[in-house]
């Protein structure tokens, strides 16, 4: 026996039927974990969409699921179709409201075409297993926006795992189970993913994507939970949403006090919740004082009665319901676009409303000024009454604030800061208060620049007979900017002022200033003093081809076409028949672009000169303006010379359109004529422009024979 063969004897055998054993034995405890995960897993599930459940989104289980269509076209002439979904939530016969995937709100407007988010779609009936298979099928996010019937997944506004927590959520309020939980799975390996921490509308334009999401990161001390994420993007959706109704449809004070008490309900742990107990409060404070007012009004005098210091005391109080602008985001400027706002009213009172202001400075009570940025927190946003406040008396002291500005879109002159621009706005006012109200508001404005343009507008308001040598040093001056386009801000109020050396500068900047703005304001000043030379100067220059596109100018291209608008604003509205005769002779030679500013213009009087709202030329005096039914008819028939316009109009002109907006992108220029002619005269000229091409243009034969 060779060595080591007892030992060798010794070593147990493993039979068939204990490896098979063995076998079973892992198989049993592999089932058992996995039963045990899927358990876990189902639980989780189940907790997260309970919570979702309870956020007050309408419930999907009944209702239509739909897709919506709509084929538009890009800024480079093609056809693009892209789909969205949602569930139909309400219908009328005018109406149709639609809660979207990516948890929006939305109103269809019922009429010759469904019209959503301003432009036509086309609605059926979808399927929404489909619809959540696909998704599964094509989870990466740039293959998923390339499928042939899905090729737009309507989120956009919130992250990846998010996208899919909603898909589940509906899947499990429609009986989809299976679905549910596997579009469950997929939002929890989502919200492991770096791509998770931000926001699709959020994507880079200043920096990395890897930046955005280490900013992101560090608001937690640890990797967020599903449940932090989608509670995140909820809550940031919610806040925006709030925001943009204040800015643009505000809502009654009662009615935003019921939205921020329900934020705070559903989103108690948010950023956006933090501060809302103190503005709560304060809400429901200004309700009452709202209450008060309108009753001490019903038996008030009329404001024109009041005197000056009662006047600037109520105008402070309105500021509550002031409006703003973005135009460099974050700020929120409230002297945008409203010749009457408190705002600038207030500012008109010049130094006799600087007391009362500067006592305003540390009043938070809320406006509807809203400012930008990507931050959607409620309190830093709105501005409040002291902000409001703040830019008014800097206005009228001609400098750029009297406050410390934040990045986060409201200056929030409240506390320290408040106190800091109390002090440097009496410190300024009690040094102008020596010099006098005029001295002080001349030497500003023989400053120049445009810091300027608030102290020349109260100087001509309260001193017109003394602003003239101040306005034509700060025109020389151009500030210390040096830019010559802040000339026309001054040169607009020249015509303010009285005497023949003002209507002397006015005719020589018309016909020899250096840039088409300058001759635009001067003549525009020069017809606002009932003299002919403005009109006279204006068609000098569009008839005198000055404005003209080069010859060689390829279809489509612009040439100054923001100078060649205005010139055809101010001759449409000039109140002048040989003015519009003119711009129906010439207008055609233009881009389309400028074609189609000059319909509008027409028909909707969108005036979009930047000199303010106060250039309106059909504002002269009768002497140099034409019979009104005259120049209407030369007007209408520039609109029936356009009707052989078949030009296509690009899909977006910042949305200038007014009541036509909705149809960019799917018209041509004798569509947006023949709408004109229907808005000017309904009972006149017929036209349904969200009518079928063909069906438009047999509209459009009939109106040429009426011409």
């Amino acid at each position: 026996m060779r060595k080591g063969a007892l030992h060798m004897e010794a070593q147990p055998v493993v039979g068939p039927a204990l490896r098979y054993g063995l076998l079973l034995l892992i198989l049993a405890t592999v089932n058992q974990f996995s039963v045990a995960h899927e358990s876990a897993a189902e639980a989780r599930k189940d907790e997260l969409l309970r919570w979702f459940s309870g956020l007050e989104f309408p419930d999907v289980k009944g209702l239509r699921f739909v897709r919506f269509s709509s084929e538009t076209q890009s800024l480079e002439g093609t056809k693009v179709t892209q789909h969205s979904f949602g569930f139909v939530t309400q219908e009328t016969e005018e109406t149709l409201a639609v809660f979207g995937l990516n948890l929006d709100e939305d109103e269809c407007e019922k009429g010759a075409q469904l019209t959503r988010w301003s432009y036509p779609v086309e609605m059926r009936t979808a399927e929404l297993g489909q619809y959540a298979r696909s998704y599964l099928m094509f989870s990466d996010r740039r293959v998923r926006i390339k499928m042939s019937d899905y090729n737009i997944m309507d989120f956009g506004r919130i992250s990846p795992c998010t996208e899919a927590v909603v898909l589940s959520w509906a899947c499990e309020r429609r009986g989809l189970h299976d679905l549910a939980a596997k579009l469950f799975a997929r939002a929890e390996v989502e919200a492991r993913e770096p791509e998770s921490l931000y926001f699709a509308r959020h994507l880079p334009t200043w920096g990395s994507l890897e930046r955005l999401i280490e900013r992101e990161r560090k608001k937690y001390t640890k990797d967020p939970t599903l449940r932090q994420i989608v509670e995140r993007d909820v809550s940031q959706l919610r806040a925006e949403n709030l925001l943009s109704d204040l800015a643009f449809t505000p809502p009654t004070r009662p009615q935003l006090l019921a939205r921020l008490e329900a934020f705070q309900r559903l989103f108690p742990n948010s950023k956006q919740a933090e501060p809302l107990p103190r503005t709560i409060v304060l809400l429901r404070q200004m309700i009452e004082e709202d209450k008060r007012a309108a009753h001490l009004r019903r038996d008030a005098v009329p404001f024109s009665q009041l005197g000056r210091e009662e006047q600037v005391a109520e105008l402070i109080f309105q500021l509550r319901d002031q409006r703003g602008g973005t135009i460099d985001t974050p700020s929120c400027f409230v002297f945008y676009d409203d010749d009457n706002s408190p705002a600038r009213q207030l500012a008109l009172h010049g130094f006799d409303a600087i007391p009362q202001l500067i006592e305003a400075l540390g009043d938070t009570r809320l406006t509807r000024a809203v400012g930008g940025g990507d931050e959607y927190v409620f309190t830093d946003k709105v501005l409040r009454v002291g902000d409001c406040a703040e830019q008014i008396l800097a206005r009228i002291a001609g400098i750029r604030s009297f406050a410390k500005h934040t990045s986060r879109g409201a200056e929030l002159m409240s506390g320290d800061n408040a106190a800091r621009a109390r002090t440097a706005a009496q410190t300024w006012f009690d040094e102008a208060k020596e010099n006098g109200e005029l001295r002080t508001l001349c030497a500003g404005v023989a400053k120049g620049g445009r810091l300027c343009e608030g102290q020349a507008e109260i100087l001509v308001a309260k001193h017109a007979e003394s602003a003239l040598p101040s306005l034509l040093a700060g025109i020389q001056a151009r500030g210390v900017s040096g830019a010559a386009d802040t000339q026309w801000r001054l040169v607009r109020f020249v015509h303010q002022t009285p005497g023949d050396e003002a209507t002397a500068y006015l005719t020589e900047r018309a016909r020899n200033a250096p840039s088409i703005v300058d001759r635009y304001v001067a003549s525009w000043g020069l017809h606002q003093r009932g003299r002919p030379e403005g009109v006279e100067t204006m068609l000098g220059l569009w008839n005198g081809g000055g404005l003209d596109p080069p010859k060689d100018q390829n279809p489509g291209d612009s040439f100054n076409s923001f100078d060649t608008s205005e010139v055809i604003w101010f001759l449409l509205h000039c109140g002048r028949v040989a003015a519009v005769d003119a711009v129906a002779k010439r207008v055609q030679r233009y881009d389309v672009n400028v074609i189609e500013q000059a319909i509008l213009d027409v028909a909707f009087r969108r005036n979009t000169f930047h000199g303010g709202p106060d250039c309106v030329p059909d504002a002269a005096p009768e002497a140099v303006r034409d019979d009104p039914a005259v120049v209407r008819e030369a007007q209408v028939k520039l609109l029936a010379e356009l009707l052989n316009n078949k030009s296509a109009i690009a899909p977006s002109n910042y949305g200038r359109a007014g009541p036509l907006e909705r149809w960019r992108g799917h018209s041509r220029i004798c569509d947006f004529a023949a709408a004109a002619l229907a808005w000017l005269d309904a009972d006149r000229f017929q036209f349904d422009i969200g009518a079928s091409e063909p069906e438009r243009d047999e509209q459009i034969a009939r109106l040429k024979l009426l011409r």
